[in-house]
């Protein structure tokens, strides 16, 4: 059979992989593993600051495995989500999909997980489905029945609420098994019921055992780029791998984040090799900029290694600029990148799509327009700080920095102007998803806090509204969206240009998520009295203020008041008159 020839993309990739320099001491380690039955070090922690070159030296690390004929997969942010059981299978799906587009399926696992997404997508779209699965104030709700208040005027006003949102006296009281018995009756194959009810448990052991069928035959390494991103879930998941599974010596791990591996860690020190990457040298970053064809312009490459302060990143960034001239003067690292790009159009898209925190082509035309968008897009995924991703494009986070600064400074009005646009490309792909149940569709979610954030960016006081009317509802419908709204708003914050509500709200939304998951009910109340004194939100999302009073107030047994607040909640909405 005829090998496939590469894409231009993907031949510009192998040509980049190429040109590394430095880390001779973190290769070496790597390469000295080839060879031997039992390496030395099976598993390798890289750590630094942002930019400095651990996703680089990753993919080194996966070129030189692919070399030698070893396996590689990795998984990253991408896999990322609030909770830490669907991190988990999005990082076994990713790894998995990996080692099966290299002609190395892992049958067992793949057919099931693909079973586990098929059961959850009919469960998720099911109206059926016991609320409980999804909704915070209902299971809260449910601890305080149990707690003993249920016989109270104020148990019986919260009962009531329920009622009015379909969840009688019964399904409070049962409600922990609410679940277990609607899985029961939804799938009749008793084996489907155990896989989504225990989907960690049940496909770990497949995906562990393909993975040892494939290292029998040669050593397969698992990449596990950002870290601080993903660690909080997966790291007690993969020790467990180490520990309890029996995965095989043949299986290499690479972790790399911006902090070194915790003191869980220790016990697997004698099998590991820690490295902290640190800056580039002067003669490293000349050796990259010649690299780039740039030999003979000493003007720039003392602007490159000024500027960049042997930041990897920076040093790419600065060293893929073709023409301009060192002699203009130049404001920052940004604008100085931007005079060396000698084509205007190029010069704007790589400003302004930096906006953007998911790119594609339709991103690109959305912001500079249909004509020339596709090219423009070829263009900018090839820049060094432009990431892939699965389904999208991404800046490198230090380089989105820069470029959201300059382009802040420069016209504040233009800024604000360029995330409108984003605001309403989102909001209208909200409209095309729009359904019954839109909190359960995991494209809806991702178009709901993208519009967030770029309405929060342009400072729009609707998007403000909209987006604390969706965090409250979100309570009662999907949950599991709250901690990515509490993020969103947070990274939205800390791009703002001076101090305002946007800043505000993500410290009292931060403390009030906090304060839910601690179960510290009176702090909360902080949250629903700046809520309250607000007079822009909808009915409905007002009754969950009222709602969530009620229960705190019931948590700190000042029944009185918190019967007042239930009795709100029901008055305010509509749905909930049959209570």
């Amino acid at each position: 059979m005829t090998k496939k020839k590469p894409s231009y993309y993907e031949l510009l990739q192998q040509r980049r992989r190429k040109l590394f320099i430095g880390r001779e001491k973190e290769r070496d380690a790597f390469h000295r593993n080839f060879g031997s039955d039992i390496p030395g070090s099976l598993i390798f922690a890289i750590h630094g600051q942002a930019g400095i070159g651990k996703s680089f030296l990753m993919d080194r690390y996966r070129t030189m495995a692919h070399d030698n004929d070893v396996l590689t997969a990795l998984t990253n942010e991408a896999e990322a989500t609030p909770i830490a059981e669907q991190s988990i299978l999005k990082a076994m799906a990713r790894l998995a999909k990996q080692l099966s587009n290299a002609d190395a399926p892992l049958k067992s696992f793949n057919e099931r997980y693909t079973k586990y997404r098929e059961c959850m997508r009919q469960a998720e779209s099911d109206p059926n489905a016991p609320r409980g699965a999804f909704d915070l104030l209902g299971r809260t709700a449910a601890q305080v029945m149990l707690g003993g208040v249920r016989m109270t005027p104020v148990g019986q006003a919260a009962e009531g609420f329920l009622k009015g949102v379909g969840v009688d006296s019964k399904t409070v009281v049962e409600q922990a098994g609410a679940w277990t018995r609607y899985l029961a009756r939804k799938f009749k194959n008793k084996d489907e019921v155990i896989l989504v009810k225990n989907p960690v448990e049940t496909l770990t052991p497949l995906f562990v055992a393909g993975v040892n069928t494939l290292a029998d035959k040669c050593p397969v390494v698992l990449c596990f780029d950002t870290w601080e991103w993903t660690g909080k879930h997966l790291d007690d998941w993969l020790r467990g791998l180490l520990e309890k599974s029996g995965l095989s010596i043949g299986v290499w791990l690479v972790i790399a984040g911006r902090s070194f591996l915790g003191n869980e860690w220790e016990p697997f020190h004698p099998l590991m090799n820690s490295f902290e990457l640190k800056e580039f040298t002067e003669k490293e970053m000349r050796d990259y900029i010649f690299g780039q064809g740039i030999t003979d312009d000493e003007a720039r490459i003392a602007d490159i290694l000024a500027f960049s302060g042997g930041i990897p990143v920076l040093v790419s960034t600065l060293s893929s600029a073709k023409g301009g001239s060192a002699a203009e003067a130049a404001d920052g690292l940004v604008d100085q990148y931007l005079k060396w790009v000698d084509d205007e159009r190029k010069r704007s898209v790589a400003l302004n799509c930096a906006a953007a925190r998911r790119l594609d082509k339709d991103v690109v035309a959305k912001v500079m327009g249909k004509d020339n968008a596709l090219e423009l897009f070829e263009w900018l995924r090839e820049m060094p700080f432009v990431q892939s991703r699965p389904g999208y494009w991404e800046y490198h986070p230090k380089v989105r920095k820069l470029m959201l600064q300059f382009a802040r400074s420069r016209s504040l009005k233009d800024f604000r102007v360029l995330h409108g646009k984003l605001h309403v490309y989102y909001k209208d792909l909200l409209a095309e998803r729009e359904t019954e149940h839109p909190y359960r569709d995991e494209l809806w979610r991702r178009y709901r806090l993208e519009a967030l954030y770029h309405g929060l960016m342009a400072e729009q006081a609707e998007a403000e509204r909209d987006g604390l009317e969706a965090f409250l509802l979100a309570l009662k419908k999907y949950y599991p969206l709250l901690e990515w709204m509490v993020i969103t708003w947070k990274q939205a914050a800390e791009e703002q240009a001076s101090v305002n509500t946007v800043i505000q709200w993500a410290n009292i939304l931060e403390k009030a998520w906090t304060d839910i998951n601690s179960n510290s009910w009176k702090e909360l109340l902080a949250f629903c009295k700046a809520l309250r004194n607000r007079e822009d939100l909808c009915n409905a999302a007002e009754s969950e203020v009222h709602f969530l009073t009620g229960l705190a107030y019931t948590e700190m047994q000042q029944y009185e008041r918190a019967l007042e607040d239930y009795k709100r909640a029901i008055e305010l909405n509509p749905e909930y008159a049959a209570a």
